[in-house]
């Protein structure tokens, strides 16, 4: 069998191949046919981008992953500022809430009751407008992990000023968490709280 003569042995048979495939190469001539940023990268070798903004928007993946975070840090801080905290609640043109922690052997409940600080909010009365003493009723209940009521308190007062608390000590039976049901002029709240226990 000579060089100029290849053959190819098949499960079925021999075939002939009568010319041999030659694949010439030329860098040049495909860099001349090539886009320019190609013939830059060539030319210039790597150069890396300059800047942070520009590193993170490099292609259009690394951009839709930059927007996305910049989409979602913005929807975590609205939704960090714009939205209650457990344990508080607004209603009836005022903001309510509720603490509660562990001490030694006991529960300490603090219940404030102030009026509504955001406009949008209603009105408060035209009695806590003025001043005047804005009775206030609340009855705080401490719950157990199932949900049984351990301990009762009913305390009342007068909003007078700016911000009123009321606070209560509790006996601790393994108190999960507390809820207080609030009456003030013709609202009816109910807020509840989990005991911090550190």
């Amino acid at each position: 069998m000579s060089d100029d003569d290849t053959r190819t042995t098949l499960d079925d048979g021999v075939c002939d191949v009568e010319q041999k495939t030659v694949y010439h190469y030329s860098r040049e001539r495909r860099l001349a046919s090539a886009p320019e940023s190609v013939r830059n990268a060539y030319e210039k070798g790597y150069t890396p981008n300059k800047g942070f903004i520009r590193g993170l928007t490099a292609n259009a993946g690394l951009k839709s992953v930059f927007f996305s975070i910049i989409i979602l840090s913005v929807a975590v801080v609205g939704l960090t500022l714009f939205r209650d905290s457990p344990g508080s609640a607004s209603a009836g043109g005022y903001d309510f809430r509720l603490k509660a922690f562990l001490y030694e052997e006991s529960v300490y409940v603090t219940l404030s009751c102030a009026p509504a600080a955001n406009a949008t909010k209603a009105a408060p009365s035209a009695a806590a407008i003025a001043g005047e003493a804005v009775p206030v009723t609340a009855v705080i209940t401490a719950l157990d992990r199932a949900g049984n009521v351990l301990e009762t308190r009913e305390l009342t007062d007068a909003l007078r000023g700016s911000e009123l608390q009321l606070r209560a000590k509790l006996p601790d039976f393994e108190v999960s968490s507390v809820k207080a049901e609030v009456k003030i002029e013709n609202t009816d709240v109910t807020i509840s709280s989990s005991v911090d226990r550190k």
